[in-house]
């Protein structure tokens, strides 16, 4: 099992940012069947080979996801393209 996790600052405020990121979840749940609720300010998330959550602070947001083995041969890639959409949407 391989992990993913960073933290990206923001400037938008708790209720803003989880505005942002539940937009992405509504995407992530219509084209990747991903399973998404929210726990407070936690979306936590799940998919056959996946699952995580997402931390929503006042200047910050958490990613945490557990990947699968065959997940985890795309790690670099998965990383690369979670990172680039949380810095356009955070921004």
């Amino acid at each position: 099992m391989s992990r993913i996790h960073f933290t990206r600052r923001h400037c938008l405020g708790v209720e803003e940012a989880r505005v942002r990121i539940a937009q992405v979840a509504e995407r992530l749940e219509r084209e990747f069947h991903v399973v998404c609720q929210w726990q407070g300010n936690r979306l936590a998330f799940r998919r056959p080979g996946a699952s995580g959550s997402i931390d929503v602070g006042e200047d910050a947001v958490t990613l945490d996801i557990r990947l699968g083995l065959p997940l985890s041969l795309m790690r670099h890639t998965i990383a690369g393209r979670i990172d680039d959409k949380l810095t356009h949407v955070l921004s």
